[in-house]
């Protein structure tokens, strides 16, 4: 695929790194732009090639939801985003014997 090819994808993310081992979370916008475009939706990961210094790799994948040996599947969860979480106040042991005792 020639450069101007790649320019003109809607569907484009770049993630950098320099471990060329590991994970790129999706989210938000990243997200549903994958979900959207799908079949023209290309993750692409630029890390730095430590056999050889200041030289660089690209790893590109299509599809990156499709893939499912690549997915690993994580559940964010954030409490405070909804009313539906109680909130308790607690005291460690040692604070509530001592007030105890006085």
């Amino acid at each position: 695929m020639k450069k101007e090819e790649i320019l003109k994808w809607e569907g484009l993310e770049v993630k950098g790194s320099t471990n060329e081992k590991g994970s790129i979370t999706l989210k938000g916008n990243e997200l549903e732009k994958a979900q959207d475009k799908r079949e023209n939706y290309f993750l692409y990961r630029v890390y730095q090639n430590t056999g050889s210094p200041g030289t660089f790799e690209l790893v590109s994948l299509k599809d990156p939801l499709g893939c499912s040996e690549a997915l690993d599947r994580k559940m964010e969860i954030n409490p405070f985003h909804t009313e539906e979480s109680e909130c308790f106040e607690l005291e460690s042991a040692d604070e509530s014997n001592s007030s105890e005792n006085t």
